[in-house]
């Protein structure tokens, strides 16, 4: 039994339209976990201090994996494996180099963490300026908890960099669920045998899951982990040499989100609890969108250009973008039009009251209309890493960072000293009357930071790359704004025409609604896309259908975008 779950795990995918297909199908499963463990957190806690303290303490963690896992990405050595298997190089020295990867980061993540461990107190005022001292104590607690869990998702990022490698995708897709089960397990019995620690412990849990569904995989491909010392410096140096830009623009990534949470921090109570709530629901379309298909194209983009196969390159640079635009824009349209029934179903239990409902939805709305630009911009700078051109993902997060931060400072006191501005807002996002409404502004700085992102990204990968090169992606872009219009505004009638019929007091009410005017919208949305012979649509269908499909599939239009 064991055995055949492993050669199911084992199976290699080669198709990056069912790579995409399946990563999204368990990112799915993963956010469905994920929303679960939101709903728990928000109907057991209640937007108020204590969860405010862990999530604020989760930025501590997260910041630390991202700036030291980076440095052994995924995005470094996919690109770095696939010219050894250019060169002919022998496999066992690739699984001596995961050895040598694996020693190297456990010493340096040791070390990160002993330093963290004691920079806890004073890092949590800086993150949470406008906690209570009681919060502060929470927040050191729990940050000095979760410490452990970016060692243990390091680990499970190199093991990654096999099972991708190796196009194992099935296992990769699997360790998020695990992931998110073992906080909702932390959630259920630790939280209630330890208090607001046994949260963290349950995040510890979550990332030991992450990491061990992957071992059994790498061992049946023949590797061998163990620590070594015959450690080939060279080769470790020219991989930090590569990473360090990439180091820094995932970290500014995470910077950003802490400065918006410290912001929030001094708002009204509750305030960082319904930011990330509003920030993980969103999160959902990202993942099976925009993730889906980055992580999904990122070893063939590699591979093409270890093989210095230009056309085949941007073939799998644009085939994705095009599925990304075709999905991301509908969805968008339809996370707009329902924006409350979806805050409302997933969250509204417990502690979780309607007001908290209509900012967590306004916050949603804005977060959400970045998503296909968030999307792009992930797959994008893939492009670039697998070019090896890590400084222009870096400088345009540099300056993408810079512009979300000033906007939200100057748009929250904007928001705050100019009663015209705070009327249009809080009717156009129906807000009206709700104490700490300022933060909306912090979902729309984060969304203007994103957009403005993807375009420099995606001008800068035309300029170097694509002079003279169709892209195809001018009648994408247009059917699928045609579409998103459709879905939006069926999806929108049909709220208002089925009002009187369901009814929002009742939880089975909330999702009637909702999900019958969505799916009209949607049904909708798909005839549209049929009767036009929508291409996306068709290579949809040959990759459920078929068992191999290629980027070059995909048709490319002669018009440019």
């Amino acid at each position: 039994m064991v055995s055949r779950i492993v050669t199911l795990l084992s199976r290699e995918i080669t198709s990056v339209n069912q790579a995409a297909l399946l990563l999204g199908g368990f990112t799915f499963l993963s956010q469905i976990f994920g929303l679960i463990r939101d709903r728990l957190l928000a109907s057991r806690l209640g937007p108020g201090p204590e969860l405010d303290a862990y999530y604020a303490a989760f930025k501590i963690p997260d910041f630390l994996f991202i700036s030291a896992t980076a440095l052994v990405s995924i995005m470094i050595l996919i690109p770095l494996f696939e010219s050894y298997r250019k060169e002919g190089k022998d496999t066992e020295e690739n699984k001596q180099f995961i050895n040598e990867i694996i020693t190297i980061f456990s010493l340096g993540m040791t070390w990160l963490s002993l330093i963290a461990f004691f920079l806890m107190p004073y890092v949590s005022r800086l993150i949470a300026p406008g906690f209570q001292a009681w919060q502060i104590v929470e927040v050191t607690q729990l940050g000095r908890i979760m410490l452990v869990s970016p060692f243990l998702l390091g680990l499970s990022n190199i093991f990654a960099t096999i099972t991708q490698t190796h196009r194992k995708f099935l296992v990769f897709a699997l360790s998020p669920v695990l992931y998110n089960i073992g906080i909702i397990l932390g959630i259920l019995f630790f939280y209630t045998w330890w208090g607001i620690s046994g949260l963290g412990f349950g995040v510890v849990l979550g990332a030991l899951l992450h990491m061990a569904i992957q071992l059994p995989v790498i061992i049946r491909d023949g590797y061998r982990l163990r620590p070594t010392f015959r450690i080939q410096w060279w080769r470790i140096k020219m991989i930090i040499v590569q990473s360090v830009p990439r180091t820094l623009a995932l970290s500014l990534n995470r910077i950003t989100p802490i400065i918006l949470t410290a912001i929030a921090s001094t708002a009204l109570t509750g305030s960082v609890s319904l930011l990330t709530l509003a920030l993980n629901i969103q999160n959902v379309p990202l993942a099976l969108v925009g993730v889906s298909y980055s992580v999904a194209a990122f070893p063939v983009i590699a591979r093409h250009f270890a093989e210095g196969n230009r056309e085949k390159f941007i073939e799998s640079i644009i085939g994705p973008a095009r599925q990304i635009i075709f999905w991301s824009l509908p969805i968008v349209a339809l996370f707009v039009v329902v924006r409350a029934q979806i805050v409302r179903v997933i969250l509204g239990a417990g502690y979780f009251d309607w007001a908290d409902t209509r900012l967590t939805a306004a916050m949603l709305a804005l977060f959400v209309i970045s998503v296909t630009a968030q999307s792009l911009m992930l797959l994008y700078a893939r492009g670039f890493y697998a070019a090896e051109q890590t400084r222009i993902p870096l400088v345009v997060n540099t300056v993408s960072a810079v512009i979300t931060v000033i906007v939200a400072l100057f748009s929250t006191r904007l928001y705050l000293t100019n009663p015209e501005l705070q009327i249009f807002v809080e009717s156009l996002m129906r807000i009206e009357g709700i104490p700490g409404s300022q933060i909306v502004m912090l979902a729309f700085a984060y969304s203007v930071g994103t957009i403005i992102n993807s375009f420099i990204l995606w001008y800068l990968f035309r300029r170097k790359f694509m002079v003279g090169i169709s892209s195809g992606m001018q009648r994408t872009l247009l059917e699928s704004l045609m579409s998103t219009f459709i879905l939006g505004g069926v999806a929108y009638a049909m709220l208002q025409l089925f009002d009187p019929i369901f009814s929002d007091e009742t939880f089975f009410g909330v999702l009637g609604h909702g999900f019958v005017s969505g799916m009209i919208g949607i049904l909708c949305a798909v005839f549209f896309l049929i009767a036009i012979k929508n291409e996306e649509m068709m290579a949809v269908r040959r990759a459920l259908f078929q068992k191999k499909i290629s980027p070059s599939e995909i048709r490319s239009d002669e018009t440019s975008f």
